[in-house]
């Protein structure tokens, strides 16, 4: 199907699209993006104050349990959006994905859930038992030990490792550790599992891709730029986090992630971190089955949405080398790494060139309350005596279930 044959179809086929994480400013380019395609947004959160609720591209915006804490009221509450709103497509955004997965039943055959099954995604999602699976689908992979309890960790034969919590997300609880100690203060057990993996050093790059009965609809590929490497320790926490995007062609990782997706019959977003060391060779060092900074690399012409519906029938990849960036975490964070890393040219040049994904003249009113939402998220951190990223997604993540 062309793409002029493609909006045609579509004008008379204009979809109801669930989204999920309203919170976060990539599901609002998502909300603006489908929008823009003519299709009607509805919004959920836990939360009443977000990004997507000051938006003119949100139809409606739906308050909802938590998923972390209540998943089954949360499925329930989802259900019942979709049965009122005549929903089309149900589209989660973070690692909700899990729940609503599991109990995909329970949901109308008129809706369309872009999931897979729930085995494979609580596997991909887990930081070691993805490892596993990539052994067993005979993918190359650095060297990889379960951690169950203390004992464990303090004989882990890896020169230097990363450390990492099983159920993790943004880097959260990973650390650098060197064969010998000290090690961080840490309780691997059988109920929280961590894994201790070969540190791997080369340019990382990040991925985005949508897909359908293993089968590549949209991909996008993006470095990570001043990511922070403590050479100089024993062992520290690893807070990387990427907050300016460029699209790159790289057409190894490309065939890799076409490949996984093959052999996965994978449905869903699906986005993953590598590692390219020196001599070439192309590691995967996790996966994230949900929604990332990689769809904002798309723009309006790339008509994302068909590549949700699965009816392009050509690849679709960003249209040409676009720079983005989270302007305020950028100005009030993205410092740290390039002093860390010596990088202040390339970060006043991101800063200055690349543009905001929350800032839209035809859409302004996410970008006026940011800082009313960042307050909040500030206060949120402030009262849970945890970090900013903690409290900003705690209510929506997925650690596992208690037996």
């Amino acid at each position: 199907m062309s793409f002029y044959l493609y909006e045609l179809f579509m004008e008379s086929n204009k979809k109801r699209l669930l989204l999920t994480n309203g919170r976060s400013p990539i599901t609002l380019y998502l909300a603006r993006l489908l929008h823009s395609n003519g299709h009607d947004i509805y919004v959920t959160d836990t939360q009443k104050i977000h990004y997507c609720r000051f938006s003119n591209c949100v139809k409606k915006n739906l308050v909802v349990p938590a998923p972390r804490l209540h998943p089954d009221e949360y499925v329930d509450a989802l259900v019942k959006i979709v049965q009122e709103e005549e929903i089309d497509m149900l589209i989660p955004n973070w690692e909700d994905v899990l729940p609503i997965s599991k109990r995909k039943s329970l949901f109308p055959s008129s809706c369309k859930v872009f999931v897979t099954e729930f085995d494979l995604l609580r596997r991909v999602h887990h930081k070691g038992n993805f490892i596993s699976l990539l052994r067993s689908l005979d993918f190359e992979t650095q060297k990889t030990e379960p951690l169950y309890n203390r004992e464990n960790l303090e004989r882990v034969d890896i020169p230097v490792f990363a450390l990492k919590q099983g159920f993790s997300r943004s880097s959260k609880y990973v650390y650098k550790v060197r064969k010998g100690g000290p090690y961080p203060p840490v309780s691997p057990s059988k109920e929280e599992e961590w894994v201790a993996q070969e540190w791997l050093s080369g340019r990382v790059f990040c991925t985005y891709t949508l897909c359908h009965e293993g089968k590549v609809f949209a991909h996008s590929t993006y470095p990570m730029e001043f990511v922070k490497d403590h050479n100089g320790t024993r062992h520290a926490n690893i807070g990387s986090y990427c907050l300016c995007f460029n699209s790159v062609h790289h057409e190894k990782i490309l065939k890799w992630v076409e490949e996984f997706t093959a052999k996965t019959n994978f449905t869903g977003q699906l986005a993953f971190d590598f590692i390219e060391i020196p001599n070439g060779k192309l590691y995967a060092i996790e996966c994230n089955p949900r929604l990332t900074s990689g769809v904002t690399l798309f723009h309006t012409n790339d008509h994302l949405d068909a590549a949700f519906f699965g009816i392009n029938p050509q690849l679709i990849t960003p249209s040409s080398k676009i720079e983005k960036q989270l302007l305020l975490p950028m100005i009030f964070m993205g410092w740290q790494p390039a002093w860390i890393c010596n990088k202040w040219s390339l970060y006043f040049k991101k800063l200055l060139i690349a543009k905001d994904i929350v800032f839209d003249i035809r859409d302004i009113k996410p970008f006026l309350f940011q800082s009313l939402i960042i307050l909040k998220c500030l206060w949120s951190s402030f009262q849970n005596k945890s970090s900013i990223a903690s409290s900003f997604t705690d209510d929506l993540d997925y650690n596992g279930e208690k037996s």
